[in-house]
């Protein structure tokens, strides 16, 4: 998914097909008072575009798309006072849409169950700190925490009646402490980084246990997610 900014609106891009469908309009709010996020539903098949936004009063709100209608549905946002910011990007895993609702010092996240459409908060292994993130690891929900100059990775794998576990650790040598994860491959393979400090990229090695420094960019704007696109061909607004 990526912003249409020519056209006011958003735009999901399949770059296999070389396909995009622009969407309809939803709620008009400033850009600091939203979060959108892109999901695929494995119990009902859809592919859903959420749009989650605070109102005048400080109430979250919440509309959903999915891709192919015409029209959002309003759905009951999460319960007032959970969400101090909406500056993390979203991930999807486990069937559900996760935010960490906090700059800093954050003990919980707050869910959306894609299939039922309902917010739940549920804790943290440990409180998420500025550098700290929720990643999508191999189908699961990891959550990549510094302790001290290490890194932590815990695993969820249910979104009800199960606990994080710790899965790994990255040792590393000197100081990291603005090395911010953006993206995981699958289990046992790299995870990516970032840095702070001049916007460097970074890859762990989970089979050799080294950290190296690689090329590319990450587009701010966009959401990837990774699955089939194809029937989007009937779609009457697809275009070439």
């Amino acid at each position: 998914m990526d912003s249409a900014m020519k056209r006011g609106g958003l735009m999901v891009v399949n770059p296999i097909t070389r396909k995009w469908i622009y969407l309809p309009v939803g709620s008009l709010v400033p850009p600091h008072a939203e979060s959108y996020a892109f999901a695929y539903s494995d119990v009902t098949g859809d592919y859903k575009v959420v749009h989650l936004f605070r109102d005048e009063l400080g109430y979250m709100n919440c509309e959903i798309l999915n891709v192919g209608a015409k029209y959002w549905k309003e759905v009951n946002g999460p319960a007032f006072g959970l969400f101090g910011w909406l500056g993390y990007i979203p991930v999807s895993a486990i069937g559900a849409l996760h935010w960490i609702p906090q700059v800093d010092h954050s003990d919980y996240l707050v869910s959306l169950e894609l299939a039922k459409e309902k917010f739940h908060k549920g804790p943290l292994p440990k409180s998420c700190r500025t550098h700290d993130r929720i990643l999508e690891m191999g189908r699961f929900l990891s959550f990549v925490a510094h302790e001290e100059l290490d890194i932590d990775i815990w695993i969820l794998k249910g979104l009800h009646d199960e606990a994080w576990a710790k899965h790994h650790r990255i040792r590393t040598i000197g100081c990291v402490l603005d090395m911010v994860p953006i993206l995981s491959l699958k289990i046992g393979e790299d995870m990516i980084f970032t840095r702070e400090e001049d916007g460097s990229l970074h890859a762990y090695d989970f089979k050799q246990g080294l950290m190296r420094k690689v090329q590319g960019q990450i587009p701010p704007t966009s959401f990837p997610h990774i699955n089939s696109l194809i029937w989007w061909e009937k779609a009457p607004n697809v275009c070439d």
